[in-house]
C-alpha cells in the first residue's frame, strides 16, 4: 500500500507507477483464425497473458442469447495499447457468470473459453489450419 503525502519522494511515485503498470496487460492480435463450424468468423480476436479474447459485440451478434451487463462508468483504463483487465457479468441459457474482460478503445473484449462454456459451445483446435472452431 502506498500513501502519498507532503513528503512523497520519487521512489514512492516510481513504486506506485510500477504497481499500476504491472496490473496492465498488452493485448496482441490473435495469430490464428476463428470459425463457427466451417464458416470463418471475421472477429478481431486478441490474446493477452495466454488467454484469447473476442469482441463482445461480435459474440452477441453471432449468439443473440448472450447478454452482458456493462458498467455504468467507463473503464478506469480503456487503453489503446495497454488495458486493465477485469470481469463482466454475462448471462446465457439461464446462467450468469463473471468472465475476464477488458475495454479497449470503447470496445469490450471477453475471454473466449469461459464465454463459450456459458453458451454450451465446444471449442476445438483445427491443427492443419490453426483455427479455433466453435461448435
Amino acid at each position: 500500500r502506498i500513501i502519498f503525502g507532503d513528503y512523497t519522494i520519487r521512489a514512492d511515485l516510481a513504486a506506485a507507477l510500477y504497481a499500476l503498470l504491472s496490473g496492465l496487460g498488452t493485448p496482441t492480435p490473435y495469430p490464428g483464425t476463428l470459425r463457427q463450424g466451417e464458416q470463418p468468423l471475421d472477429w478481431a480476436a486478441l490474446t493477452m497473458n495466454g488467454t484469447t479474447y473476442v469482441p463482445l459485440d461480435a459474440m452477441q451478434a453471432t449468439y443473440p442469447q448472450l447478454e452482458a451487463i456493462l458498467p455504468d462508468a467507463p473503464s478506469l483504463i480503456p487503453g489503446t495499447v495497454r488495458v486493465l483487465p477485469g470481469t463482466l457479468p454475462l448471462t446465457a441459457n439461464n446462467a450468469t457468470t463473471q468472465v475476464p474482460a477488458f475495454d479497449q478503445d470503447g470496445a469490450w473484449y471477453v475471454a473466449l473459453r469461459p464465454t463459450a462454456e456459458l453458451l454450451d459451445l465446444e471449442l476445438t483446435w483445427d491443427q492443419p489450419t490453426g483455427a479455433i472452431v466453435l461448435n
